[in-house]
């Protein structure tokens, strides 16, 4: 899976040199076949919630960015508790012991 990083909402990626880049990223994930986790644009946040630089949230975004991140993988199926390999960790308040690395 691909998850996009959170980036700093600017009006110019609503236009279409921007939504063309977006959309040709997303086929590149596909035609190679990996699985994506939401889209480019599902993950852009307002200046007001960042931290110090325009790639670390700030607390409220940090919180926003879970959030949505949550809630897409559970749209593609991926929950707490599940089955799936990438999902059986899938806790955010429990770290995985050394010995349970592979």
């Amino acid at each position: 899976y691909v998850s996009y990083p959170n980036v700093l909402y600017f009006k110019e990626y609503e236009t279409a040199k921007y939504r063309r880049y977006f959309e040709k990223l997303q086929e590149y994930f596909a035609t190679n076949g990996i699985a994506q986790i939401g889209a480019p644009q599902d993950f852009f946040f307002d200046l007001d919630l960042f931290y110090d630089s325009p790639y670390h949230l700030n607390s409220t975004g940090v919180e926003e960015r879970t959030r949505q991140l949550m809630d897409k993988l559970r749209e593609i199926g991926i929950r707490k508790g599940s089955s799936e390999r990438g999902a059986r960790d899938f806790n955010m308040t429990t770290s995985v012991k050394e010995g349970d690395r592979e």
